[in-house]
């Protein structure tokens, strides 16, 4: 069972959210997400707003667009699409970006159609924040939705893919997901990767087989 914060720890949160150092910022920002403070949502919102400014700091931008997207904090859209129109090939903020826009625009946990909305056009940034949504959040679309999401990301050239080992790569993400699938649908395009190069794409193949999740958020 998730710890229950106490009052007087939830002010120190919202105090940590405007201390000087980054570091107590984005500790801020993982505790918001961690135990889902909804209620401090307008503080955290603020506290991006300036955050953002820094290019220094994009560790903590990062997390406080994590926690914004967890607590679904409509108001940060605006910003995330900005993020996401720039379409950073290689780029953290724009991964998180991408994962929190789906679990605020979508209507339920498994409502694909945010999902669509990015594959469309997104690069590599946006299709790790994509495949981490469909795993992180154990979204188990319809059978149909399921066939249509591996078709794309079967045809997908692989430069939107791939960029080189040791670079994160969103088939992982992809693959973990499908773990939790209907296996009728799954099995064909996990198994392509049972004797992939790469050997951590082998590693989710396999563990996806068996119905194991290898990555968590």
């Amino acid at each position: 069972m998730e710890k229950k914060l106490l009052p007087e720890e939830i002010v120190q949160i919202r105090m940590d959210l405007t201390n000087k150092a980054s570091a107590v910022r984005r500790r801020a920002a993982k505790n918001i997400r961690k135990y889902n403070l909804v209620e401090l949502g307008e503080e955290l919102y603020l506290s991006y707003l300036h955050e953002r400014k820094d290019k220094r700091t994009w560790e903590t931008q990062m997390e406080m667009i994590n926690a914004l997207g967890k607590i679904r904090d409509t108001a940060v859209l605006p910003y995330l699409e900005e993020i996401i129109e720039k379409n950073k090939r290689l780029d953290a903020i724009t991964s998180s970006a991408a994962l929190a826009y789906i679990r605020i625009t979508r209507q339920s946990n498994n409502d694909i159609k945010p999902v669509l909305h990015l594959m469309e056009h997104g690069n590599l940034s946006v299709l790790v924040g994509v495949a981490d949504a469909l795993v992180y959040d154990k979204m188990i679309p319809a059978k149909e939705e399921q066939e249509l999401l591996i078709n794309l990301f079967d045809n997908m050239p692989l430069d939107r893919l791939y960029e080189n080992r040791g670079c994160f790569d969103p088939r992982e993400a992809f693959l973990a997901a499908l773990s939790q699938w209907d296996k009728n649908v799954t099995k064909e395009y996990i198994t392509k990767y049972l004797n992939d190069s790469d050997r951590d794409l082998r590693m989710y193949a396999e563990a996806a087989l068996k119905g194991k999740c290898l990555k968590k958020e």
